[in-house]
């Protein structure tokens, strides 16, 4: 069976590396992650052998296009929650964007983006 490769970036915070957890512990999938350091956070020390750790600009697509030659699908955990004021480009929309852009170009067969919220961020409210 041949294997299937996802790619996620961001694979170093919080929401990349819980999704790279899970896939590490699957068979018939090769997980990768792009990031700017591309190697394995400390706290990957149990599973991180398992995933294929990658380093590039998710704003540049020269530096990881390669990951997605293959993809069966492609994940975008990158960005920061939006702050009330912020430029919207800054909190991830120009790299979801883009990387969106890249899998297309490489058709990878499916694309999302996982992030988290702060509560009291985007269109749901907490008292």
């Amino acid at each position: 069976m041949a294997l299937k490769r996802v790619v996620v970036f961001g694979g170093n915070g919080f929401v990349g590396s819980a999704v790279l957890q899970r896939l590490a512990g699957v068979a018939g999938v090769e997980a990768v992650s792009v990031s700017r350091s591309g190697s394995a956070p400390a706290h990957a020390a149990t599973w991180g052998d398992a995933v294929d750790w990658r380093a590039g600009d998710a704003l540049d697509a020269a530096t990881f296009g390669d990951a997605l030659d293959g993809a069966a699908a492609v994940v975008a955990s990158v960005g920061t929650p939006p702050l009330p004021g912020a430029d919207r480009r800054a909190n991830g929309d120009t790299v979801r964007r883009r990387r969106r852009q890249a899998a297309a170009r490489r058709r990878a067969q499916r694309s999302s983006s996982a992030r988290r919220c702060r509560p009291g961020s985007g269109p749901y409210r907490y008292p």
